[in-house]
């Protein structure tokens, strides 16, 4: 037993702890919350507030303990008094130190119940009328009525529409010397007392409670039925704002800067003799005089319900939300931020984006699928709330004719925000001034209308956005609109290069390369594991990194709406061409038959081959456009698809087109030059190649004709070539220059290049040029290895204009022989007899001589480079006699017969007993003793047979002139 109290007892203080702390987590709280909005109340000005609804059962001093120790939870209480009314109702009077203090009391304690009953806690009124006002108001609506009464709901209308204020009955009825309420048949009738009958009130009344302009309106507005109400609605206007501008600041030069609201159309007929364009469909004319800079519309008057148009006094105060914010209560900033972006939403979908504010809340309720609390706000009436949040709501009209719009900040931030968002999806982001209208109605699917926007033309909406928003140009009498463009920064650059090899990467894996463009973010992440940044590359929004990169992807719209993202013409062309070519590899015999392309395709990759996608009509128009990579060969056995190779070796291509283009005006057709490239290597090179060795060659187009040439370095490059196979075939370098100049008639200026010295020489040229010897003797010879790629002699004669290669006369000249005095050079000789001894001191002419002078000699012949693409294209599809001759190109698709290694007594045995250095049949010699004069395992310079000379040795331009 002892034990169970024992337990008992440890779970009561475990129990009476937990809740402690839940307590002072609790109090923390609230102390927190109202340290907080102690901070930020210093220096304000206490606020009073009713409280209502009590229940009136309980004591008073219990009810009023009960109020105090709720208040105190939140905030200090400065005062609370607590009365009882006439009809026996407590009422309480609460007195806290700021705004956001009331404010924070009425979100928490608002309809909170106490006792039997909720209470209700409401501001102050400090704008009702004076009672005396009042007094005046409620005798001068009863007097001209029948028997000085009426029923108390018309009273009520009455009153609001002629002095425009919201009056409670609850003050009418404290007027009991004035006006007395009763029943009479079941309704509620107001009527004017004795006492007030036989007071003349006419001093009082002559002072109209409404002012009206006293120079244009001197007998004020038109009288109007003791019964009839008094709508004076402010009509809507449409004009542009900058003509209503210099006739508003007229007007309000005339009334010495200050003008009543309600007769400002009387005023403006009277003194422009011009009616105020009024339109049904035009803009409020209230919203219009706000858009003007420097005039603002004021609440005066007693009871602050006259507006009248004045000169901003304020021009400096910013009413922003970041301002509005900070009046209100930490704890509620949320929620009123969350607010004003509701109220845009909501607002924004509705015509002319107009609402009456009666119909405000359900309007709310039904387009979010919630509430609208006003408590949760701090505040307890609706247009409390919005005069709050002034900066994005403005409130117009009167009574209970008020109707809430946006203001016309906020206006232009959706002008804006719908301006971009059509620009952007143009293309450059530009679009013509005539066709905005249509651009406008294609992206946002409704019509465009400035008025929904707060003003009356485009002009005038374009000239009230920022600037560097957008940018107006007028080019040929059209005015264009389009989004300035921000530079990026070279890391920004360089990582916007790499993006689109990983759109291309991840786009070439979807069928047709083609995806939807809500799914490339999902996608990317899911491809490479990491998210996909826009700003890393300096962007703000996705779509603009893709217009970043036009050439690589392009962006559709479907008719429902979707947008897609799919790789260019010329990108996806590239991804079939390597989808074919995978194809074609993985046959047997490297080959794929034209017909079958279609059905392995689809068998491959799961979609059809669709020529329409690639722009093409059929299957052959589109394997033609592939023939950078794919060629077709036309035999008896049909169309045959095999890959065409490439030269994938940068130095490779950069030689030989360097030796292509070595003939001046160092320019070709690129078509011409892609086939005489086939011919004259076999290999082929891509558009993408040649950009990859832009610093050699240089692409350029004229009449839809591409062209191919050398750039100014590599100009200069073929130049020094020709000098130095002009000399003998090496030059020194520092004698380079001179022989340049005296070759060409120009200097040479190797600085120009920043080329200063022998090394930056080599650097620059090591692919065409070997420097030999030391720094002091630097020799300049052609690389030997360019006698692999140049395939014709290169000729050269002192002016450019005389170094074309006229080949048809060369030709001519080879087949009609040599001259005469090549003729004349060669010494015949008559073969002796076996048995004849060498004379002392001859040279045998069966002997090759140690040194063979090429001067005297010279057994090169020209061949003209062969244009017959005929048979070029047409020996593909020859057949051979010999089945193994050609047996990759057979239809019979054969297999290579194995190559067998020939029998040792079929090899040629080596002559040893022949001179290291002589000449002499090679029929039988294996090449062993063939000296390779040009190795790299030669001496720079050999020593001559006299002492301390130093004979050079001489390499002849004429030994690259072969194949």
């Amino acid at each position: 037993m002892k034990f169970f109290h024992k337990l008992i007892a440890l779970c009561r203080r475990h129990l009476v702890s937990k809740i402690d702390r839940q307590m002072h987590i609790r109090i923390r709280i609230r102390q927190r919350n109202g340290s907080e909005i102690s901070r930020n109340t210093q220096g304000t000005q206490p606020v009073d507030l009713t409280i209502t609804n009590l229940d009136a059962t309980i004591d008073v001093k219990e009810l009023k303990r009960l109020l105090t120790n709720m208040i105190m939870k939140y905030v200090m209480v400065l005062h609370l008094n607590i009365v009882m009314q006439s009809d026996g109702t407590p009422v309480a009077h609460l007195r806290v130190r700021s705004q956001q203090e009331a404010q924070f009391i009425i979100s928490q304690l608002h309809r909170q119940k106490l006792g039997h009953k909720r209470i209700i806690i409401a501001y102050e009124q400090d704008d009702s009328p004076d009672p005396e006002q009042l007094k005046v108001m409620v005798i001068s609506v009863l007097q001209d009525a029948p028997n000085k009464s009426m029923h108390l709901f018309k009273f009520m209308e009455l009153l609001e529409s002629r002095y425009h204020c919201t009056v409670s009955i609850s003050e009418v009825n404290k007027l009991k010397n004035v006006v007395c309420i009763s029943d009479e048949r079941g309704s509620r009738v107001i009527s004017l007392t004795e006492e007030a009958i036989k007071v003349d009130p006419s001093y009082n009344l002559s002072q109209p409670m409404i002012p009206q302009c006293v120079i244009h309106c001197p007998k004020s507005m038109q009288t109007f039925g003791w019964c009839e109400l008094n709508f004076s609605i402010v009509p809507n206007v449409l004009i542009s704002l900058s003509l209503f501008t210099a006739k508003l600041m007229t007007l309000l030069n005339i009334h010495f800067g200050s003008m009543p609201l309600i007769s400002f159309e009387t005023c403006y007929d009277q003194v422009f003799e011009d009616p105020l364009p009024v339109a049904d469909s035009g803009v409020p004319l209230e919203h219009l005089i706000t858009c003007v800079p420097g005039v603002e519309i004021k609440l005066v008057g007693p009871n602050k319900s006259i507006k009248v148009i004045q000169h901003e006094v304020k021009e400096n105060e910013e009413h922003t939300e970041e301002n509005v914010l900070k009046a209100v209560a930490p704890s509620l900033a949320s929620n009123v931020s969350l607010l004003c972006r509701e109220v845009v939403d909501l607002l924004k979908n509705l015509d002319k984006c107009q609402i009456l504010l009666t119909k405000f809340i359900p309007a709310y309720h039904h387009h979010f699928g919630r509430q609208c609390r006003v408590a949760d706000y701090g505040y307890t009436k609706l247009l409390d709330l919005f005069e709050a949040i002034s900066h994005v709501v403005q409130i117009m009209g009167d009574g209970s004719r008020r109707v809430i719009t946006l203001t016309h900040s906020s206006q232009m931030r959706r002008f804006i925000s719908d301006l971009l968002r059509v620009l952007k999806v143009q293309p450059n982001k530009q679009i013509a001034f005539t066709e905005f209208a249509a651009a406008y109605e294609r992206t946002l699917n409704k019509p465009f209308n400035p008025v929904e926007y707060g003003l009356c033309t485009l002009d005038d909406l374009l000239c009230e956005v920022p600037e560097n928003t957008i940018v107006i140009t007028k080019e040929n009498e059209n005015i264009y609109i389009s989004v300035p463009k921000r530079e990026q920064t070279a890391v920004e650059i360089a990582k916007t290069k790499e993006f689109a090899n990983e759109v291309i990467n991840l786009l070439r894996h979807t069928p047709y390369s083609t995806m939807f463009f809500n799914k490339f973010v999902p996608s990317y992440h899911h491809h490479f594991g990491h998210q996909c940044k826009v700003s890393d590359y300096g962007f703000t929004k996705l779509i603009e990194l893709f217009e970043a990169i036009p050439d690589v992807v392009e962006i559709k719209e479907l008719p429902d709406g979707e947008r897609t993202i799919s790789l260019t013409l010329q990108q996806s062309l590239k991804i079939l061409s390597a989808q074919v070519l995978r194809m074609i590899r993985n046959t047997c015999g490297g080959g794929l038959k034209l017909d079958e392309l279609p059905m392995l395709y689809f068998k491959q990759y799961g979609y059809p081959l669709n020529p329409q996608i690639y722009q093409c009509e059929s299957l052959e128009e589109l394997v033609s456009n592939l023939s950078e990579y794919v060629q077709v060969i036309h035999s008896n056995a049909g169309s045959l698809l095999r890959p065409v190779e490439m030269d994938t070796s940068q130095s490779v291509l950069r030689v030989r087109c360097w030796a292509m283009l070595l003939v001046p005006p160092h320019v070709k057709n690129l078509v011409s030059f892609r086939n005489e490239y086939r011919q004259c290597y076999g290999n082929n090179f891509t558009t993408e190649d040649l950009r990859k060795i832009a610093n050699v060659v240089s692409l350029s187009s004229m009449h839809n004709i591409d062209y191919i040439s050398l750039t100014s370095l590599y100009v200069l490059a073929a130049q020094i070539y020709c000098v130095i196979c002009n000399h003998g075939g090496s030059v020194e370098y520092n004698k380079l220059e001179q022989l340049y100049e005296e070759s060409y008639g120009k200097p040479m200026k190797l600085s120009s290049f920043n080329i200063n010295s022998v090394n930056e020489f080599y650097n620059r040229f090591n692919l065409l040029f070997y420097v030999r010897g030391s720094k002091k003797n630097s020799i300049v010879v052609p690389n030997r290895n360019l006698e692999e790629y140049i395939a014709f002699k290169y000729h050269n004669n002192n002016s450019e204009a005389e170094q074309q290669l006229n080949i048809n006369n060369q030709w001519s000249d080879i087949l009609s022989g040599s001259s005469d005095q090549e003729q004349g050079a060669v010494k015949k000789y008559t073969p002796p007899k076996p048995d004849t001894p060498p004379s002392p001191g001859s040279t045998l002419w069966w002997n090759s001589p140690s040194k063979l002078s090429q001067e005297q000699m010279n057994f090169f012949i020209d061949m003209p480079l062969t244009m017959d693409r005929t048979l070029h294209e047409m020996s593909k599809s020859l057949i051979s006699p010999a089945r193994y001759l050609l047996f990759s190109d057979t239809p019979w698709n054969l297999a290579q017969p194995p190559t067998l290694a020939p029998d040792p007594h079929e090899l040629p045995i080596p002559n040893k007993l022949l001179p290291k250095a002589g000449m002499s049949d090679d029929s039988g010699d294996s090449g062993v003793n063939i000296l390779a004069d040009h190795s790299h395992s030669d001496s720079d310079l050999e020593p001559s047979t006299s002492k301390g000379a130093i004979k050079k040795k001489h390499y002849n331009g004429t030994f690259l002139n072969f194949k």
